[in-house]
């Protein structure tokens, strides 16, 4: 009777440590991709900064340019987050 206790508490213990394993993996796993979507979206987000850095910066650059702005249904419109 006391080796089928001791065998029935050795096998929950040993169960919680497995599960605490897993649930460390997953943690683990969820969390590289969160970093991976943070990164991704960053990258997507800077892109698209320096896309319309370099769209302002040919617009002040071009010959005959006396608007100074942006404001002529350009896609880098301050303001427009869906750009």
């Amino acid at each position: 009777m006391m080796g089928a206790v001791n065998n029935g508490v050795h096998s929950a213990i040993q169960k919680l440590h497995t599960d605490q394993i897993q649930n460390q993996q997953m943690i683990s796993s969820v969390m590289n991709t969160v970093e991976m979507i943070a990164d991704t979206v960053i990258q997507l987000l800077l892109s698209q900064l320096q896309a319309c850095k370099q769209y302002v910066d040919a617009d002040d650059n071009a010959v005959g340019n006396d608007s100074g702005n942006l404001n002529d249904g350009s896609y880098c419109e301050c303001g427009d987050e869906t750009a």
